[in-house]
């Protein structure tokens, strides 16, 4: 994923708009201090991250992203919930 920091962002936001139409996946990272603080993504992105209305059955139905990772987290257990 591209990445540009806050300074580069704010310097040349015009740099950072092209960035998102030239990037493979519609995103750029910005960083502040090495660490992520906004995501620009294009339009066409947004869309098709919020088309689902805010209906978790159509979130699920969705195939993930191409970049979509699972992270195992050891030593964690597991969340009872009661209903």
């Amino acid at each position: 994923m591209t990445s540009m920091t806050m300074t580069e962002f704010n310097q040349n936001p015009s740099r950072a708009a092209r960035a998102v139409e030239t990037s493979a996946d519609d995103a750029v990272v910005v960083t502040s201090r090495g660490r992520p603080q906004l995501v620009l993504l294009s339009y066409e992105r947004f869309q098709r991250l919020t088309m689902t209305g805010g209906r978790l059955s159509e979130v699920l139905r969705m195939s993930p992203p191409s970049d979509f990772e699972i992270v195992e987290r050891h030593g964690v257990e597991p969340s009872r919930v009661e209903f």
